[in-house]
């Protein structure tokens, strides 16, 4: 109500207030709930120029837009949401004295969240460069937001957690060796910005851990013995990459199973047997005190 409020004392402050005004005319349709004769009104109006010098104007195209999106946010009405925030700049541009930036910025972050949120839900759809556009539009609009609450370490961390793990799914790796890549850039973008995180620590080390043993599983004992020693060099290599990362996690929870697990099952591919007997100690007696 508090915005309804606003754009009425903005038609009165313009004079443009009355029955057969095209934006008081939308803004009725808005209030009824109609939004989509709402849209079309509103649409005409900005198509005259009398209109289009008017803050209201966009005002209310801005909400018009933003609540058809709210109320249907399909692939056909992602192009109103970036309309409806391109609305809302033009108010904060129009607005001199700063009358209607609060709630015309709280649209804006509202909308720009739905960038973000978009981008985890195509993430588990395997729609991996959709997530990425996604979160970047987010980025780039939460960077210019006045005062934006959105900008924080924890929002870009967890996107690209989400993203690291999204890419080093089981069936994603098996279609190529470029998401093994991915999965990797992923998570150490987030460890160049938290070294600490247990996820990612344990992930990445997990990543290393699975492509040693699938290169294990995959062995064709045929080869060449030079060949065969090359392999083994290159598994050994594997499983020594994985290990500063699973001990990493180790240290921010000493109890945490999987990663307890995660080193016994590193230290036997190194073949240090004592490590592997301690560790698998430790998953023991956590699992009976369980």
């Amino acid at each position: 109500m508090k915005y309804i409020i606003h754009i009425l004392f903005l038609i009165v402050s313009f004079g443009a207030f009355g029955q057969s005004n095209p934006l008081s005319s939308a803004l009725r349709l808005y209030q009824e709930g109609q939004l989509e004769e709402a849209k079309q009104l509103i649409d005409s109006a900005l198509q005259e120029e009398v209109n289009q010098s008017q803050m209201v104007a966009y005002y209310i195209k801005g909400f018009i837009y933003k609540d058809i999106f709210k109320n249907n946010p399909t692939a056909a009405n992602k192009n109103l949401r970036a309309q409806a925030i391109q609305c809302f700049f033009q108010v904060i541009r129009m607005d001199e004295e700063g009358r209607y930036l609060a709630e015309t910025k709280q649209s804006i972050k509202y909308l720009t969240s739905t960038y973000y949120n978009d981008a985890m839900v195509m993430i588990q759809a395997e729609r991996f460069e959709d997530a990425i556009n996604s979160y970047y539009k987010f980025d780039s609009l939460a960077e210019i937001l006045p005062d934006s609450s959105l900008v924080t370490d924890s929002a870009r961390d967890q996107f690209y957690l989400a993203l690291g793990i999204g890419y080093a799914d089981e069936d994603v790796q098996q279609k190529g060796s470029v998401y093994f890549d991915k999965a990797e850039n992923a998570f150490k973008i987030v460890l160049a910005n938290d070294s600490l995180n247990e996820v990612a620590n344990y992930s990445l080390g997990v990543l290393y851990y699975n492509e040693a043993v699938n290169r294990i599983l995959e062995l064709n004992f045929d080869e060449e013995l030079d060949e065969f020693d090359k392999f083994e060099d290159d598994t050994i290599e594997l499983f020594k990459k994985a290990l500063p990362y699973m001990q990493n996690a180790y240290e921010q929870d000493p109890e945490d199973e999987n990663v307890i697990e995660g080193l016994a099952g590193i230290h036997h591919g190194l073949r240090d047997f004592d490590n592997y007997e301690r560790y698998m100690k430790e998953l023991k007696a956590l699992r009976k005190d369980g």
